[in-house]
């Protein structure tokens, strides 16, 4: 029963090749490493783990009908190598096609259950698909593997939860990451904002403390500080947060205050001064 499924996948994978974009006659720059796999090819042509590691490779440099062919090859000369479906499923992963490479991810597996990358694959295709309780679940597994995943990690799992409107679940998501992680600006931007749209102010207030704490742009947190304050009427306060973040930007050398990201936020906190000196 194994054996026709994987018949059937390849068959499916060669047709593929027809249907997508480019084909096989598309023009690839080839970098180091696919020359590199393409001369070992020449002098071992029926080597199926060649074919896959310069698929691999084509992979990464975006060449996805270049990959399709190679891993093609790969399962043409050896049907029980197993990795091919896992380098399909994310050449598909890549593309957007999500519920194809939801197919090839199972394939693999279920010969590999344990493979992280299989995984948060796997939970990344299902989550595209708007399938949040499988997918953070699937997470959740993982997390429970991995001593000390990417802050990456931690945010997809919490998109999952809040594909299901489940916010308290999505912000103990990234205050375990951050448990584990320390404050990483990301993580405590993330939470920062479910809290702020979930009404929940008091919270966001504290979060925002930790992000002009630990982040190196105070001065934009502490203006997202006083808006947050100017808004629950916490005039003072907002004023003290605005003056504040005036002196971490009049501190920064001249240089960096021209840049025009920090020139428009320095208008804009000269303009929450006024504002806010006409109450």
């Amino acid at each position: 029963m194994k054996i026709n499924l994987r018949k059937k996948a390849y068959v499916y994978l060669v047709l593929l090749l027809f249907i997508l974009p480019g084909g096989a006659d598309s023009h690839v720059g080839e970098h180091s490493l696919i020359k590199l796999f393409s001369d070992k090819i020449k002098t071992d042509p029926e080597n199926p783990v060649l074919y896959f590691k310069r698929g691999s490779q084509h992979r990464y440099a975006g060449h996805f009908e270049k990959a399709l062919e190679d891993f093609s090859k790969a399962r043409s000369l050896d049907e029980e190598y197993f990795l091919v479906d896992l380098g399909v499923g994310l050449v598909f992963l890549d593309y957007g096609w999500n519920k194809t490479a939801e197919v090839y991810l199972k394939s693999f597996l279920k010969y590999s259950p344990d493979h992280i990358v299989g995984m948060t694959s796997l939970a990344r295709a299902i989550a595209r698909q708007k399938r949040g309780k499988e997918s953070a679940a699937l997470y959740e597994h993982i997390s429970k593997i991995l001593e000390k995943p990417a802050p990456a990690f931690y945010l997809e799992m919490a998109d999952s939860y809040l594909i299901t409107n489940n916010y308290s679940a999505a912000i103990k998501t990234l205050d375990n990451g951050i448990k584990k992680l320390g404050h990483i600006t990301s993580l405590d931007q993330k939470a920062y904002e479910i809290e702020l749209n979930t009404k929940l102010t008091d919270k966001a207030l504290l979060r925002l403390d930790n992000l002009i704490k630990y982040s190196p742009q105070k001065e934009r947190w502490l203006y997202e500080k006083g808006q947050l304050l100017e808004q629950e009427d916490e005039y003072d306060k907002a004023k003290d947060a605005y003056l504040k973040a005036l002196e971490h930007y009049s501190s920064r050398p001249i240089k960096r205050q021209n840049i025009p990201v920090l020139v428009r936020l320095k208008k804009n906190i000269d303009l929450a001064l006024d504002r806010i000196g006409q109450r």
